[in-house]
């Protein structure tokens, strides 16, 4: 018996241009067949969609498991040297990025200006001389060199560590690069959680809210499609493959193993503040 009745997978586009957005975006859904909506749809109306999804499932008494193509937190340090507080929840991040705060203003549509203000923040607070964003076509082009000055600020997530060819979140463009859709995505999740709040959806964020999943209920989870789809890569076959692999995996009773990566108690307590990635052992 499968865990779950609806499988759901976006592939994003951190563009802050609305036409780059509506041609960077596709959403794959799996309850019978794939239905893939994509083009002339911004970031906002994915997130829509989204909402709209677990509202019809929770009505018709289905589950759904779903994720979207960007990372959901930041390495560790961060946090800490942007607001100059303590981290202990992934709220904070999710907040910090969604309404703004310790001198930095909410994302909204503007993911690379948040980035660069990150930039300038670190490099005021802490006196050094480059801030972690980087990359091509950026106000900060190159890398700078982890461990740059004195900060406590790590290069990567310890996912991406495990998964050496996911690219850092600090890197602003360039080929495989998802730092844009990860600064542009996070304040939707954030969205996501308050309105599931606010409406009474029952919604569980793994593995931030927990690494077991409870047996009732809709699951966010990150997801890499290169871990999913073995085949042409795009934003639809992407979307596509990775709602169909999702799928064959619960079919399979192997979704749940998958949710149970091999990490000790102190990594877990890392990662419940990084993320993680489903696949990643």
């Amino acid at each position: 018996m499968c865990l779950f009745d609806v499988y759901a997978f976006a592939d994003y586009s951190g563009s802050e241009r609305v036409a780059g957005q509506q041609n960077a975006i596709a959403l794959a859904v799996l309850p019978q067949e794939i239905k893939v909506a994509c083009r002339q749809w911004t970031r906002e109306k994915l997130r829509d969609q989204v909402i709209q999804i677990l509202i019809d499932s929770t009505l018709k008494n289905k589950r759904v498991f779903f994720g979207f193509d960007h990372q959901y937190s930041f390495p560790m340090g961060l946090f800490e040297e942007l607001t100059g507080g303590h981290w202990v929840a992934w709220d904070q991040v999710l907040h910090l990025l969604g309404e703004g705060g310790y001198g930095l203003p909410p994302v909204g549509n503007s993911p690379r200006k948040w980035a660069e203000m990150a930039n300038d923040r670190i490099i005021t607070r802490l006196g050094v001389s480059k801030g972690p964003f980087w990359g091509p076509n950026f106000s900060q082009e190159h890398d700078p060199r982890f461990p740059f000055g004195k900060t406590i600020i790590k290069e990567r997530r310890l996912v991406e560590e495990r998964q050496t060819d996911m690219k850092p979140i600090f890197k602003i463009g360039g080929p495989g690069s998802v730092g844009l859709q990860s600064i542009a995505g996070i304040p939707h999740l954030y969205s996501i959680k308050a309105e599931c709040k606010r409406l009474g959806l029952p919604l569980f964020c793994w593995p931030f809210d927990g690494w077991d999943c409870p047996s009732e209920g809709h699951i966010l989870v990150e997801i890499y499609p290169r871990l999913m789809n073995f085949g042409p890569k795009n934003d639809v076959a992407d979307a596509k493959e990775t709602a169909k692999a999702i799928s064959s995996l619960d079919k399979n009773r192997e979704l749940e193993r998958l949710l149970k990566p091999s990490l000790t108690e102190e990594e877990k307590q890392r990662a419940q503040l990084e993320g993680w990635v489903i696949g990643v052992k």
